[in-house]
């Protein structure tokens, strides 16, 4: 395959008799007619009938694309996801078709084609398997709950997804988001960070009750010289502030250590 092969569109098809839910992690093999393999991994959010997430995609000769964007819809228990590079003038695309749905819905298995400028290129079979699903907060409207004027939690972001209509934390795109929501019992001044986690977090505060038309509050990815995130910011008493951590750019995933206590910090 060509280096440069970076279009996606998956298409899933699910038997009539259950309900669609492609949310959550998706790993599996393609095959080539030409008797080539590879791996792949997709990585879904549902959010009614649209689909977002990325995908991660191994050819055998040129590498792993990491973190491909793609997006979709669903209608009934049918998805497609698309991506589309154009190169040099030529529109390369991927596209797997005839999926099917296992009854338990962990598995799909199908065809798929390649073509370029709409010419056939190449084609073969894959075969995916559904992940473990994700953390609790992965979405939105399932934010977790924090209570009091300070505290810690502990969660992760590993097998978290990107909302479709979500926004890029700190202008990051990101893609592993998990949410909490905090509801400030006075008003004056608080100090959230992540410190203690173990990877490259990003944060962002938030107000808004849709996760697609959000009003950012404050945001940050690196807290001076380190890799975790902190944001100081006046709160008024009775407001529902939405927090989101997300890994930064290349997959960062890993296990967060959520911090908020009351504080007087200059902004940066």
């Amino acid at each position: 395959m060509k280096k440069w092969l970076i279009s996606l569109l998956v298409g899933f098809v699910a038997t009539s008799s259950m309900a669609a839910d492609f949310s959550g992690q998706w790993e599996g093999m393609w095959s080539s007619a030409y008797q080539s393999t590879g791996w792949m991994a997709v990585n879904l959010t549902q959010n009614g009938n649209t689909l977002a997430g990325s995908m991660d995609f191994q050819t055998t000769y040129y590498g792993t694309f990491n973190n491909l964007p793609v997006t979709g819809t669903v209608s009934g228990d049918i998805a497609t996801m698309t991506g589309t590079m154009v190169d040099s003038g030529y529109t390369y695309q991927i596209q797997y078709t005839q999926a099917q749905l296992s009854p338990d819905g962990t598995t799909a298995a199908g065809n798929y084609t390649i073509t370029e400028n709409g010419v056939w290129w190449d084609g073969g079979t894959f075969e995916m398997q559904k992940s473990a699903s994700g953390p609790v907060n992965d979405r939105f409207s399932a934010a977790a709950v924090l209570t009091g004027a300070s505290g810690q939690v502990s969660g992760s972001n590993v097998g978290a997804t990107k909302e479709a209509g979500e926004p890029n934390h700190n202008g990051i795109t990101g893609g592993y988001s998990v949410w909490w929501s905090w509801v400030a019992p006075s008003s004056g001044r608080i100090v959230i960070d992540t410190f203690g986690s173990d990877f490259d977090t990003v944060l962002a505060v938030y107000t808004g009750s849709a996760v697609g038309s959000l009003t950012e509050i404050k945001s940050n990815d690196d807290f001076w010289e380190g890799v975790q995130s902190r944001v100081a910011f006046d709160v008024i008493a009775g407001t529902t502030y939405r927090i989101a951590v997300d890994g930064y750019e290349y997959g960062e995933i890993g296990n967060i250590i959520l911090n908020w206590n009351p504080g007087v910090i200059s902004p940066y």
